[in-house]
């Protein structure tokens, strides 16, 4: 498989990005069916961005019920133009990522044509962390996703407004 993939990205390198995902889907619960995707370059300039990527991947658990688990990682401008982070080497280099799960039923459907996740992750107003809400679309058949995170606040009674973090329109590629 590896082989396979080294030469798939000798022959294709605007694909090579798609090496990016191999370790995430196949670590600790290993995907059985696994997408790449990246931001097209038009939007990237729009988010001030070198680099989106986004791997996704359906996985079965031990009682047959699916999960789906997603790594969003990226590069900023800021960090691809500084001379420091170039001098270091890392100015290509991945140095946040953030990891999305969800659970078969209500926070994952799946079907031979899409898969869909609506995953929450509650804050806390002990440790001032927000919470996190993300919903991600992927088209199979036309290796199209849509990454949507929002965030806002953590409350214990009003509730505040979600703020949009990321709303991102992927090309993907199937890995496996």
């Amino acid at each position: 498989m590896n082989r396979l993939l080294v030469l798939a990205m000798l022959l294709f390198p605007a694909l090579s990005w798609a090496h990016n995902c191999q370790e995430f889907l196949t670590s600790d619960w290993p995907a059985d069916e696994g997408y790449a995707c990246e931001v097209t370059k038009p939007d990237l300039a729009k988010l001030q961005m070198h680099k989106v990527e986004v791997c996704i991947g359906s996985v079965p658990y031990r009682d047959g019920q699916r999960y789906a688990k997603a790594e969003l990682k990226h590069i900023p401008l800021s960090q691809y133009e500084n001379i420091y982070n170039r001098a270091e080497g890392l100015h290509t280099k991945f140095l946040s990522s953030t990891y999305i799960h969800a659970w078969a039923g209500e926070e994952m459907q799946e079907s031979p044509e899409f898969l869909k996740m609506n995953a929450l992750e509650e804050g806390s107003t002990l440790t001032y962390t927000p919470d996190i809400w993300n919903q991600l679309q992927l088209d199979k058949k036309s290796l199209q996703a849509r990454l949507v995170t929002q965030s806002r606040e953590a409350a214990l009674i009003f509730q505040n407004e979600w703020q949009k973090i990321w709303d991102l329109r992927l090309k993907c590629q199937r890995v496996f």
